[in-house]
């Protein structure tokens, strides 16, 4: 009777398993899918890109497009500016976030709930309700065309969220080991600098891997805020290779792939602090 029921149960671990196992692969293939596409289309010719008999594998593989991305539009500005906009705003973030989480996790002042519940509200607005308001305050203050609107409006938009994820890591740092240190002679700011930071490590990884994703990947306002060379972004600059009439599908797609491929890489690097970071702050004690 006990072997039996031993190998019923075995038999619903293996089926659940199973299922799982399905699932995650059906996510997988929907998630890949679109990646691999946009690969074999990089390296199509224009023959084969509009052909009828359409083929996952390109017949003769070429680097064509990704040259010809070179050729048509200055890549490399364009990533340096990418590159820029995400350094200096996920930096911005940080600092930023990191003295008001803290502030927030450790300091009772008047108005504290409240002007948490506004940080908070600010992430239930969609982006694109800010664009016109923001594009008139950057036109009367000269700012349109510069970095400076882009570090700006970025820094606005990942402060909230990376102020709250780092709240709630802080929580879960014993108070018993800052009063030591007060006790010590420590000041706020030292206590914060050599002993809450060097404890948050995997918190602040997660929150720049979220301002430098969102800073790099941003399309809307670097397309309006932007239209120089000098300063546009890597994404902003796929959207002018849209053509009205036509459209060089290979080297759109080559010009993603090489956009897409810095993220991918960073994510790699840091993936296992950024799910450590992500789970840190869920329980607290």
């Amino acid at each position: 009777m006990i072997a039996g029921r031993s190998a019923t149960m075995t038999t619903r671990r293996r089926r659940s398993m199973a299922l799982r196992w399905v699932v995650l692969a059906f996510f997988g293939f929907y998630v890949v899918a679109p990646f691999v596409w946009m690969v074999s289309i990089s390296l199509k010719p224009e023959t084969e890109v509009f052909a009828r008999n359409v083929t996952l594998l390109p017949k003769e593989a070429t680097l064509a497009n990704y040259a010809m991305v070179f050729q048509a539009a200055p890549y490399v500005r364009y990533f340096a500016n990418s590159m820029l906009v995400a350094v200096v705003t996920t930096l911005g973030s940080i600092v930023v976030s990191t003295l008001a989480a803290y502030a927030f996790s450790r300091f009772r002042f008047r108005g504290r709930d409240a002007i948490a519940f506004l940080i908070l509200a600010t992430q239930m607005f969609p982006l694109v309700t800010g664009i016109i308001p923001l594009y008139l305050v950057f036109s009367q203050l000269k700012l349109i065309n510069t970095y400076w609107c882009l570090f700006i409006a970025y820094v606005a938009f990942t402060i909230p969220f990376c102020t709250w994820m780092l709240k709630g890591f802080f929580d879960t740092i014993p108070r018993e080991i800052e009063e030591a240190a007060l006790i010590d002679g420590c000041t706020r700011m030292q206590v914060l600098r050599r002993i809450v930071l060097p404890m948050s490590g995997p918190a602040l990884v997660a929150t720049g891997v979220f301002c430098f994703i969102l800073s790099w990947n941003e399309f809307l306002y670097a397309t309006v805020l932007t239209t120089s060379d000098t300063v546009r972004t890597l994404p902003a600059a796929l959207g002018q290779m849209i053509g009205q009439g036509y459209t060089q599908w290979g080297a759109l797609n080559a010009a993603g792939i090489m956009t897409t491929v810095p993220v991918v890489v960073f994510f790699l690097l840091f993936q296992r602090y950024l799910v450590s970071g992500l789970t840190a702050g869920a329980m607290k004690g």
